[in-house]
């Protein structure tokens, strides 16, 4: 967190709440474990989310099935808005 306070617009990894909010605070930009799977899957370094996700959570991790089913709900909504707002731009359909 020090390095993101001294490099403003580095973004920090975090997965600690307390931590999170302390960065919150200091206006610091922070991404978890389950922000960097997810840009990981969309960038096409892994092959699907979950999987990983589920690993990590046989490993300890805590990740409710409730915040992954929202952050991967989330990820493919974002995709299909995009594309049909591409479709819509590209006049390839009509808006609705």
């Amino acid at each position: 967190m020090t390095w993101g306070y001294a490099n403003p617009g580095t973004e920090v990894i975090l997965d600690d709440l307390v931590a999170r909010r302390c960065a919150a605070t200091l206006s610091i930009p922070v991404r978890g474990t389950l922000g960097i799977m997810i840009t990981a899957k969309q960038r096409g370094v892994i092959p699907a989310a979950r999987p990983v996700l589920e690993q990590l959570r046989l490993c300890g991790m805590y990740l409710s099935d409730r915040v992954i089913n929202q952050a991967l709900t989330s990820r493919h909504q974002s995709e299909e808005e995009s594309t049909q707002k591409l479709a819509i731009a590209s006049g390839m359909v009509n808006e609705v």
